[in-house]
């Protein structure tokens, strides 16, 4: 059940960048100070991808290998969320610079913007049917640790309702669809930086992934009628603006900038079709 609300959530985020030509973008953002950067040498040629067979013990069973690891990387924690969610932190005996350029050449998509003197995190990036939610790589002394939480579509089955959970004829038709009153609570994990960005009163933890550093992410759903509420609390909060979307499918509302030492981003997103409740994702990034 976790993956529908997701699915509508990581949807959202699409139908801003994708459908933008279909809706009205109103840009009122505020823009943070920027992330100071460390200029990093990519290697033409990197360490060699572990592939199928030669992937760090310790993985959780389906965890797929199209993603790369680094030459005798040893896996500190790994664990499942929802029915295709992973997360993985694992540790090798090499330079920070080394790993960060390592995933660099072997990750496409990856902004340079993203990189920092002790710390490096991407988020959003696309695999074919993996999506990655956040890549953390944090320099920790005599070794380097990275930080992996994903998404992989591809698990999905030819008989799994959430690959058609839009109804062509009706609009929305999901028996099971996860709302605010049925959606089961997590427990929000004690790294996160509730002093930087508050998690609204009435909502629901639904998602949380941190690494180690505290990086991470948070899914929340919201009251039906709750949008306009969250939306001027997080402004309130944050002492942000918002940049605005909206569509004939949903409206959405995005805050980011940098707070106190965190880059941190709030999107709170509600598909207009009838029983779908309001829905929050914030990442933070020290």
């Amino acid at each position: 059940m976790i993956k529908k609300i997701l699915i509508l959530v990581l949807s959202a985020i699409l139908i801003l960048g994708v459908l933008s030509a279909c809706g009205t973008k109103e840009s009122n953002k505020v823009e943070g100070n920027k992330k100071e950067s460390k200029e990093i040498d990519v290697p033409v040629e990197g360490p060699k991808i572990s592939v199928k067979g030669d992937a760090p013990s310790g993985l959780p069973d389906g965890f797929p290998s199209e993603i790369p690891f680094y030459d005798d990387a040893m896996v500190i924690d790994a664990d499942t969320y929802g029915e295709d969610g992973f997360t993985v932190v694992y540790q090798v005996d090499d330079a920070y610079e080394n790993v960060v350029g390592f995933y660099m050449t072997n990750i496409d998509g990856l902004d340079e913007s993203g990189i920092g003197e002790e710390e490096s995190y991407f988020e959003g990036i696309d695999m074919g049917d993996i999506h990655i939610n956040g890549l953390t790589i944090t320099d920790v002394g005599d070794a380097t640790h990275v930080f992996i939480t994903l998404r992989d579509y591809g698990e999905q089955t030819d008989n799994d309702s959430d690959s058609s959970f839009i109804d062509e004829s009706d609009g929305y038709e999901d028996s099971d669809q996860i709302t605010y009153e049925n959606a089961v609570e997590v427990e929000l994990d004690g790294k996160y930086p509730i002093d930087i960005v508050p998690i609204y009163p009435n909502a629901k933890v639904i998602d949380c992934s941190l690494a180690p550093s505290g990086n991470g992410f948070v899914n929340l759903v919201l009251p039906t009628n709750e949008f306009k509420d969250a939306v001027q609390y997080y402004s309130d909060e944050l002492g942000l603006e918002s940049e605005s979307f909206k569509s004939d499918l949903m409206i959405s509302e995005s805050f980011s900038g940098d707070i106190d030492g965190y880059k941190i981003s709030v999107f709170i997103g509600q598909l207009k079709m009838d029983g779908n409740d309001p829905l929050v994702t914030i990442t933070v990034n020290k």
